[in-house]
């Protein structure tokens, strides 16, 4: 049997509520099942270690928290043996699904 194809999907998780967020997803769920596909969320909003949680409510905070948390996320996520990257990202023109791909 073929190894299915691994797609890191790079989005919102549901905790921001939007297009990006409900159309990964859906992606996602579409794809559970397959023995195909092998897809998985890379939140761009990761929840930082719960000591920290609490300072997620000071502004400017929440972002160095976010950021600090993403980066590593990003990296060990996409790190690893994987056939394609999807990356919901805006561009100037309002809301675009650009998809990135990396070969195998």
């Amino acid at each position: 049997m073929e190894r299915p194809l691994r797609v890191a999907v790079v989005a919102a998780s549901l905790r921001i509520l939007g297009g990006h967020a409900v159309q990964a997803r859906r992606m996602i769920d579409g794809w559970r099942g397959d023995p195909r596909v092998d897809a998985w969320l890379v939140p761009i909003d990761p929840l930082p270690p719960a000591p920290l949680a609490p300072l997620r409510r000071v502004k400017y905070v929440r972002t160095l928290l976010t950021q600090s948390s993403y980066w590593p996320l990003l990296v060990r996520e996409l790190a690893g043996e994987r056939g394609l990257t999807l990356i919901f990202t805006r561009t100037k023109r309002g809301a675009w699904r650009n998809t990135g791909w990396t070969p195998a």
